[in-house]
């Protein structure tokens, strides 16, 4: 497989033409693919107005919603972002504040609960045509993985593994897995 060259602007999202004029400095710099953030539902449409611009100046390059805390906004971008990067921490009803006590089956329907929503992100992506990157860091674990395995590199793992057996139950394979 050959290495790409993947940034991630630093701008205001919002702030369409400073994220293009950055876009275009990292593809000329040899970036193959741009992540652009979207905190919110307004970020998430914005990056249309930003694909639309490179698009004008000549640019095709894959741009990347990176998705933070809301699932919501993920179903937003995934109607104009050719990647979406999520978290699977994201998608659990538990803060990894709590001091919760998972047993088996709250652990069970707690990974149920983060499928429910999940599965919708999953669908829209086949709509649209739409890869995911399953982002998983030491900040994105869910309480529940918290609770089973710690903030270590094996419940990183099991994250990143119980997101990837939700795709293949709902046969999508268009995915990307970063630790």
């Amino acid at each position: 497989m050959p290495i790409r060259v993947q940034t991630m602007t630093n701008t205001n999202t919002n702030n369409t033409e400073k994220t293009v004029e950055q876009s275009v400095r990292a593809i000329l710099a040899g970036a193959e693919y741009i992540r652009i953030t979207a905190q919110g539902v307004k970020e998430a449409r914005n990056i249309s107005e930003i694909i639309k611009k490179l698009h004008e100046r000549g640019y095709a390059t894959p741009i990347i919603a990176d998705i933070h805390f809301n699932p919501k906004v993920a179903l937003e971008a995934v109607k104009y972002a050719q990647k979406i990067r999520i978290n699977p921490g994201n998608y659990t009803d538990k803060s990894r504040n709590t001091k919760a006590v998972f047993s088996a089956d709250d652990y069970k329907h707690d990974l149920q609960i983060a499928e429910e929503k999940f599965s919708a992100l999953l669908d829209a992506c086949k709509q649209h045509d739409v890869a995911i990157r399953i982002g998983v860091n030491h900040g994105s674990l869910s309480q529940r993985i918290m609770t089973k395995y710690g903030d270590t590199p094996v419940g990183m793992a099991y994250s990143a593994i119980e997101f990837l057996q939700i795709c293949q139950r709902h046969n999508f394979h268009k995915l990307v897995v970063s630790m």
